[in-house]
């Protein structure tokens, strides 16, 4: 049986003199996206949990970018 699990959706993404800078060396991989796509009141990240050979949660509106890291199981 194969399964998929909703972790959570981040929105409200503020300006880049805000945030935090990431540093990439500290993680396995990341996903970035074009400049201007996510805004204080636009664009949403999603992440889910998935089994392999498990399609993704669909969900509303369109997707720009989808990344697999399946260094480990279940996928994320």
């Amino acid at each position: 049986m194969t399964a998929t699990e909703h972790l959570g959706g981040f929105m409200g993404h503020g300006p880049k003199s805000v945030g935090a800078v990431c540093d990439t060396s500290v993680f396995i991989g990341v996903v970035e996206l074009p400049l201007g796509l996510l805004g204080p009141r636009d664009g949403v990240v999603l992440v889910d949990l998935v089994e392999p050979d498990c399609n993704p949660i669909t969900w509303p509106g369109d997707m720009i970018r989808q990344k697999t890291f399946d260094d480990a199981v279940p996928r994320l």
